[in-house]
């Protein structure tokens, strides 16, 4: 039986740090993501994601030289070590240059949007498609891509922009403008309807426009090249968030958002002209857009759409685990694995295989806290919990199985009522702690759908597109229906398990097949990953009843809630300090011998580079 590991894992400071891990038996693959925000539970964190790269040699037990080949990206020079000039190196990259690797077994691929390709294509259900990579930056700055991919001849380069781009724009204005922070793009989504009705404000608003010539969309004019990527044109600046509902601040979301839905539509008619291929595949950080996807599902030259549910930087170590791989085995077994539909199941699989994230490091803890505070624990009963919703309490909804890319499709998920708009206050004030302009998007039965929602598909399993509400939506649940008559949808069916049956009881009670699906975390926090950060993140945020799989715990039941949360936190923080320390050890050539002075030099002389 020949059984190859491939991991990959980003060549520089990521905002999204992650590593992927593919497993090659016999031709039928498995694989494993992690990200290491989830387990320092640091969002947005730029570390080395070493954790993250233990967690995934841990799901499949093996070691770190175990792994036959490393696939990495890179920024500007193709290296395991400093791949860019353009950020300062930290301790992460101590424990990036310090790894224990054969530095054989490492390759580079050739760009970065090549691996976002990978993750676009092989788990979509195309034998061909065109591929479209669009973010913020890439390899050598790269801002959008075009391939063409065959499950037969691979994926091939048509077009390559590099220097100014939509994604770099929207960026800007939304750290720069806007005041929010890095990664923070959908709050500008979210807040762009709002300035539909400022038109005036258009005089006081420099253009966005970008200058389109077939594939080609200068914006040379708002941007310096990369890679500082400095906005030339001048726009005010929200120094005060209470001043973001302000016709101007609004007004610029709202035309910076229009400006990228005329860029993905023009750019999706010239690739499919160009291709002669209507299937088409998205990925890259812009592909989140979710507002764009469901103008180009509507296209009638689109006949097929996929897009990475991990869109972002998270899904690039999946593409470069499966480039490694591809580069192992002959041609002839690669195109086989890739076009057996076990591995395309398992490629696009909604939901990951590592069940029980860090079991061995919690043991009983879970049970021995319940217990310590005596809180009754009930068996699952979804008429029961759907019941709890329609009274107005909201669920701190918990499965096995975490969600593949950074929404919250059911497995780590709020459940709440949608019928009163009041519930988004009350979400809002109890549980999300963030700015009213943000929607709640919601979960629907996939039969229902089209009763409630206008689009082309009924099957919106990944959260990817916001259809239109129709009347009755607006009438049966006016919580979920944004300012421009929005949702972000995902459709459910008996695959979803206990949240579909939630939802299912909640249709037979109240009559409405909808909930309220927000993701479960507090904002500013990663969405949780194993059963004690759902029970820290429940007890903080006012939630009624917390689901873990097939039991569920009542607030009201915990005695001393303050007292309960610190207990889990406290446990919490130790596992996860542990953890840390353990995955240096085990991975990295960093051990009890290492000297303080050699970090320290480490430091001093990469600071003095960054200057």
């Amino acid at each position: 039986m020949s059984t190859n590991y491939s991991m990959g894992f980003m060549g520089y400071c990521s905002h999204d740090p992650t590593v992927s891990i593919v497993k090659n038996e016999d031709g039928i693959f498995s694989h494993i993501t992690a990200e290491e925000g989830s387990l320092s539970r640091s969002k947005k964190s730029y570390q080395f994601p070493i954790r993250a790269l233990n967690y995934c040699l841990d799901y499949f037990g093996i070691s770190i030289q175990e792994i036959d080949i490393f696939s990495i990206d890179y920024m500007d020079y193709k290296r395991t070590y400093r791949t860019s000039n353009n950020y300062r190196l930290l301790i992460g990259d101590y424990i990036r240059a310090n790894l224990n690797i054969d530095s054989s077994k490492i390759q580079y691929i050739d760009s970065h949007h090549l691996a976002h390709a990978f993750t676009a294509f092989y788990p979509s259900t195309f034998d061909e498609a065109a591929v479209i990579i669009v973010d913020g930056l890439g390899s050598e700055q790269q801002t959008y891509s075009i391939y063409k991919a065959s499950r037969d001849s691979g994926i091939n380069k048509i077009f390559e922009q590099k220097g100014t781009g939509i994604g770099s724009l929207y960026t800007r204005i939304t750290t720069e403008v806007l005041g929010f922070g890095p990664g923070e793009e959908g709050k500008t989504m979210g807040l762009a309807p709002y300035g539909e009705n400022y038109p005036e404000q258009d005089k006081l608003i420099p253009s966005f426009k970008g200058e389109f010539n077939g594939m080609i969309a200068d914006y040379s004019k708002q941007l310096y090249r990369a890679p500082e990527s400095r906005l030339k044109i001048k726009l005010e600046k929200c120094t005060d968030s209470s001043d973001i509902y302000s016709p101007y601040f609004t007004r610029v979301a709202y035309n910076l958002q229009k400006e990228t839905e005329r860029f993905l539509l023009h750019i999706v008619k010239e690739t499919v002209s160009k291709t002669n291929c209507n299937n088409v595949c998205l990925a890259g950080g812009v592909a989140l857009n979710a507002v764009t996807n469901n103008l180009i599902q509507s296209l009638d030259f689109v006949e097929n759409l996929f897009i990475q549910p991990s869109s972002g930087d998270s899904g690039i170590p999946l593409g470069l685990a499966l480039s490694g791989m591809k580069s192992i085995v002959s041609t002839e077994d690669w195109i086989k694995s890739i076009k057996n539909k076990k591995n395309i199941n398992q490629l696009s699989s909604m939901y990951s295989s590592d069940l029980k994230p860090l079991q061995n490091e919690m043991g009983g803890n879970i049970k021995e806290i319940l217990h310590k505070f005596n809180v009754k624990v009930n068996k699952f009963n979804a008429q029961e919990l759907a019941l709890k919703i329609s009274t107005g309490d909201i669920i701190s909804f918990f499965q096995n199985g975490i969600e593949y890319g950074p929404r919250a499709l059911g497995n780590r998920s709020f459940l709440a009522d949608p019928r009163s708009s009041e519930m988004k206050k009350k979400l809002n004030k109890k549980i999300k702690h963030r700015e009213g302009y943000r929607p709640f998007a919601p979960m629907v039965l996939q039969d229902k759908f089209d009763l409630y929602f206008s689009s082309s598909t009924n099957y919106h399993p990944h959260m990817l597109q916001t259809p239109y509400c129709k009347k009755i939506t607006q009438e049966k649940a006016p919580a979920i229906v944004h300012v421009d008559n929005t949702a972000r949808v995902q459709t459910l069916n008996e695959e979803n398990g206990n949240s579909y049956k939630v939802l299912k009881q909640f249709e037979k009670i109240t009559g409405v097949p909808i909930l309220i699906n927000t993701s479960f975390n507090d904002n500013n926090e990663p969405i949780v990953l194993t059963e004690l950060d759902a029970m820290c993140c429940f007890s903080r945020t006012n939630a009624d009843a917390l689901v873990i799989n097939d039991i569920y715990i009542n607030r009201k039941d915990i005695s001393d809630i303050v007292a309960f949360t610190s207990e889990c936190e406290f446990i919490q923080e130790e596992i996860c300090r542990n953890y840390f320390a353990n995955a240096i050890i085990k991975n990295t050539n960093i051990n009890g011998e290492t000297k303080t002075s050699q970090m320290i030099n480490f430091l001093k002389y990469n600071n003095e580079l960054s200057l």
